[in-house]
């Protein structure tokens, strides 16, 4: 039996890696306000970001949809959510990342076009808390 020779880095650097197989789609969960505070709970999100997202629900359509015309000022919803200016940009950073939020993009959206709309989104699989319900009870 031939023995086979040891790779170099090298050549082991030269190797394709299997192609990784298509991920299922995920199909989109539908907005209701309801499932979108689920999301916002089960999300792991701190206080000033929950606090955001109460604050930007309160302002939605049915649609989960905060038209350009309806969007606060910054220093209104600092106000409105009871946050400081480094809080209030955290706050929308974890919203945005969680997938709860989508905007369009600051670039996109030149000058003299006003604030950008807000739209609350239901990321999939976010609508199950990873913690059991409490009891209620005392213990």
């Amino acid at each position: 039996m031939a023995e086979r020779p040891i790779p170099t880095p090298a050549d082991l650097a030269r190797r394709r890696a299997p192609a990784p197989a298509p991920a299922a789609p995920v199909p989109p969960v539908p907005y209701t306000p309801a499932a979108w505070e689920r999301a916002v709970l089960a999300c792991g999100l701190d206080a000033p970001a929950k606090a955001l997202a109460f604050a930007l629900a309160a302002r939605a359509d049915s649609s989960g949809r905060i038209p350009q015309g309806l969007c606060p000022p910054p220093d209104r919803l600092r106000e409105e959510a009871g946050l400081t200016q480094p809080q209030l940009t955290r706050a929308f950073e974890a919203l945005h990342l969680s997938r709860l939020i989508a905007r369009p993009a600051r670039r996109s959206w030149g000058p003299g076009r006003g604030r950008r709309p807000i739209h609350l989104t239901v990321p999939a699989g976010a609508t199950v808390r990873s913690e059991p319900p409490h009891s209620g009870g005392a213990s």
